[in-house]
């Protein structure tokens, strides 16, 4: 590598720990403030930046919504997609697919647990509403994209016989919902940093009650 590659991968690599930086106080600012009392001053001096260099990464504070939600989504939504064509392949040989949707689910909590938050309290609180029509529509795409594969998990899976003849719409979203839900109380009461010791065990508990409510014996 000649010295202008070295400078050239030093500025990307400079450019890229910005860009990290900037997201991830914007992702704790949104979680303590909400999207609507978040202000770009308040994300610059949680990022020790000045605002003008926090536009010089992103022009919006929805644009800075959606560079933290969107590779969520998508990564949920590539996860499931693996789980469908397996599904789809028939490579499964039992019901084990509420065990692999759990997984995908909890593999993508664990890797950013706070950015798992923003993206369920935006999907609940109504934040959508607070978008322009045009971020709001891009993101609500990208999350029926995630409901679609999963509503097809549960009707491959039906069609197959591992699950029971069940509502399917009604399925996928208890799915989600447990997940989330079991989350949230279990955060909450352990009430500090980092992941509960009891979220696992609690996870694992709740897989059961489902896979032996769903799966076709």
């Amino acid at each position: 590598m000649n010295s202008s590659e070295a400078v050239t991968q030093r500025k990307i690599k400079e450019k890229n720990r910005r860009i990290t930086e900037i997201l991830d106080s914007a992702k704790l600012v949104i979680l303590q403030k909400g999207y609507k009392g978040a202000t770009m001053d308040e994300i610059a001096i949680h990022a020790g930046i000045t605002k003008p260099t926090v536009y010089q990464y992103f022009r919006t504070k929805e644009e800075l919504l959606v560079d933290l939600l969107e590779p969520l989504v998508k990564n949920i939504a590539s996860d499931l997609s693996a789980v469908r064509e397996k599904i789809a392949d028939k490579k499964y040989s039992n019901g084990n697919i509420v065990h692999d949707i759990f997984g995908v689910y909890y593999a993508i909590f664990e890797n950013d647990p706070d950015r798992f938050k923003l993206l369920a309290i935006f999907i609940q609180s109504g934040m959508i509403n607070d978008l322009s029509p045009d971020t709001a529509s891009n993101l609500a795409k990208l999350g029926r994209i995630c409901y679609r594969e999963g509503h097809e998990i549960c009707t491959l899976s039906i069609e197959q016989n591992f699950f029971k003849k069940v509502d399917i719409r009604q399925t996928t979203d208890y799915v989600w919902g447990s997940f989330w839900g079991i989350v949230q109380i279990v955060q909450n009461k352990w009430n500090r940093k980092g992941i509960s010791r009891h979220l696992k065990p609690m996870i694992e508990y709740s897989e059961k009650l489902i896979t032996d409510s769903l799966v076709a014996k």
